[in-house]
């Protein structure tokens, strides 16, 4: 048997949590905001590969438990605002994992037809 478990991960040693995240996308902009974008626009990446490897019909099960499509030409600002602007109204949610918020913060953001 075969059991999947989807949605925001409480974060464990190793993960970084959306608090850490925020700090980092906040930070002056001479500061860490590299490791804000890097992170953010990895997530998507993988997210994208996934898409592309798996095809349409079988990306439609979802990646990290949530799913969003995003636009041929969105920018990396495009993708980072809403992400950011999600951790900042949802402080409860901060101490789960960066990638998950970030899935949930884009799910929200860009929404697919189905």
């Amino acid at each position: 048997m075969i059991t999947l478990v989807v949605g925001i991960i409480e974060a464990k040693a190793g993960f970084s949590t959306g608090e850490k995240l925020l700090k980092f996308c906040t930070a002056d902009k001479n500061g860490p905001q590299g490791v804000c974008s890097g992170y953010i626009i990895g997530v998507v990446d993988s997210h994208q590969t996934d898409k592309v490897i798996k095809g349409k019909d079988e990306y439609l099960n979802k990646h990290l438990g949530y799913r969003w499509c995003l636009h041929k030409k969105i920018t990396q600002g495009e993708v980072m605002d809403p992400v950011i602007a999600w951790l900042k109204v949802n402080p409860k949610k901060r101490h789960f994992t960066a990638t998950s918020l970030i899935g949930k913060a884009l799910q929200e953001s860009f929404n697919c037809d189905d």
